[in-house]
C-alpha cells in the first residue's frame, strides 16, 4: 500500500472506533508508545477539544528521508485540524499525529 492509503487506512480505521485495526501496522516502537487504549484515548480527547470528525481532505505526501509523512487535513465540528502519519518503506507506521491545522512538518 502506498502511504497515503496506509494513512486513510488508519484514519478511516479510528474514525470507526477499530482501534486494534488501526494499530495494525504500527512498528514496534509505536506498539509500544502507542497501544490501541492510548489511541483511543489521543482521539477521544482530540474530538473533545476540535469537535467530532465530519470529514478529510487530500492527503498530502512529504519525503523526509526514506519515511514519507502524509498530513491529512480534517474536517471536525468545532475546528479543523491534521492528522499526521510517518510511514516507513516498509509500509509500517512510525508515528501518528492528531494536530491544529497549520502545523509545518519537521
Amino acid at each position: 500500500m502506498l502511504p497515503d492509503q496506509v494513512a486513510l487506512a488508519t484514519l478511516d480505521e479510528i474514525v470507526r472506533g477499530d482501534y486494534p485495526a488501526a494499530a495494525a501496522d504500527f512498528n514496534p516502537t509505536m506498539q509500544s508508545l502507542l497501544p490501541t487504549q492510548a489511541l483511543q484515548q489521543s482521539w477521544d480527547l482530540y474530538q473533545q477539544v476540535f469537535g467530532a470528525y465530519q470529514s478529510h481532505g487530500v492527503p498530502e505526501n512529504i519525503q523526509r528521508g526514506d519515511v514519507t509523512v502524509v498530513n491529512v487535513p480534517l474536517q471536525m465540528t468545532r475546528r479543523p485540524g491534521q492528522f499526521r502519519l510517518s510511514v516507513q518503506p516498509d509500509g509500517t507506521v512510525a508515528s501518528l499525529t492528531f494536530l491544529k491545522e497549520g502545523v509545518p512538518v519537521p
